[in-house]
């Protein structure tokens, strides 16, 4: 994978000078640098350039403090998610501590690099993170024994993939990217059998219909939509739901994910507004994940 960028820094608007300092530092020696003030111009959607930006870096510099967890983690949680996947290794991971904090369990788990009183020698160890790159080498024959049990690999998304789906009859699979297309696949060969390309955001979440013949792709754009697997022909467009996606077992309406942690459900066949679930205790982020009772009567989500 190219990408435009080897260092993304994520960082609180309070930590602006100590991150310009070291941002600047990086690029004077060769690194190709994201900085918010450096590629965001006036009038440009801030939330789209910073997850375009996102996925052209190769490292997400997380540049740690307690004015960065308090302010800037709940909006930036699942950015980290394409960087802390350990099975993405194209991709590294690095926290960078400014200033004493208390990072979250997910991210204490992962080794940081002490800026809290900048050294050469600390900042060596960071140049050094940042250029690396994994060497190409040949596999032990052990990993490559367990690699060849895998029965295909589908190649063809230009982004990375973000969900799957597939079919009850077990013999398509669908998977949506950030390159913000769908594809289809038949799981028998191994081909793509269509792409879809209609939606304007990342794909983020997918659901098929009990009868395998629509699915329902969400973006980041706080659309839905509803396709034909058939025709590959656009159905409906639902706007206003976002995040995560279910289906009732009867396949006749959908529950998808809102802000506030409520959830709305729609009429599939008509696209209409049912009803919105409020939850007694709100927040300001949408729901992570849902599932729907068999009854089709009651859904959980969190």
């Amino acid at each position: 994978m190219a990408f435009d960028y080897d260092v993304f820094l994520s960082y609180s608007s309070r930590d602006k000078k100590t991150v310009r300092a070291l941002a600047k530092r990086l690029k004077d020696d060769g690194l190709r640098v994201w900085l918010d003030d450096w590629v965001i111009q006036p009038g440009e959607m801030i939330p789209l350039k910073i997850q375009r930006g996102l996925e052209a870096s190769r490292i997400l510099l997380l540049c740690m403090s307690e004015a960065y967890f308090s302010s800037e983690w709940g909006t930036l949680e699942h950015h980290t998610l394409l960087f802390r996947d350990p099975t993405n290794a194209q991709r590294r991971f690095i926290p960078l501590l400014l200033a004493d904090c208390t990072p979250p369990d997910i991210i204490a788990l992962f080794a940081h690099i002490d800026w809290r009183t900048p050294s050469d020698e600390s900042y060596a160890r960071l140049l050094d993170a940042c250029r690396g790159e994994e060497p190409e080498t040949t596999e032990p024959l052990a990993q490559e024994e367990e690699v060849d049990q895998a029965r295909m690999v589908l190649r063809g998304h230009k982004g990375w993939v973000e969900t799957i789906a597939i079919t009850p009859d077990g013999k398509r699979a669908m998977s949506g990217s950030t390159d913000k297309t769908l594809k289809v696949w038949d799981l028998e060969t191994g081909k793509c059998l269509a792409t879809f390309e209609d939606h304007t955001g990342m794909v983020t979440n997918l659901a098929i219909t009990p009868d395998g013949n629509r699915i329902i792709s969400v973006t980041r754009d706080s659309t839905m939509k509803v396709w034909d697997l058939e025709t590959g022909i656009c159905l409906t467009t639902f706007e206003g739901g976002s995040g995560v996606v279910g289906i009732t077992p009867n396949g006749q309406k959908i529950v998808s994910g809102s802000k506030n942690y409520s959830l709305i459900v729609w009429d599939l066949e008509t696209g209409q507004y049912l009803a919105e679930l409020i939850p007694s205790i709100q927040g300001n982020q949408w729901p992570a994940n849902l599932a729907i009772f068999p009854d089709g009567g009651k859904v959980v989500s969190r």
